[in-house]
């Protein structure tokens, strides 16, 4: 990912917190079209070394939380 998409400190927050602190769960929501996609996976790149395994899972199939 490249610095001028401006993710560095979205970086730079969500690192901490998935590898640092005690945070079990992380939802990136926005509108369609922004980055979440790639921000999510830039992040599993740098944090993988940090965990035996890392599973990656598409929700775009799954049941809604509204239904």
């Amino acid at each position: 990912m490249k610095e001028g998409y401006g993710r560095a400190q979205e970086l730079t927050t969500l690192q901490p917190w998935v590898v640092d602190e005690p945070c079990r769960l992380i939802t990136i929501v926005g509108m369609g079209g922004i980055g979440k996609t790639a921000l999510s996976i830039r992040l599993a790149e740098q944090v993988q070394e940090a965990f035996q395994f890392v599973i990656w899972r598409s929700l775009r199939k799954a049941i809604s939380v509204m239904e």
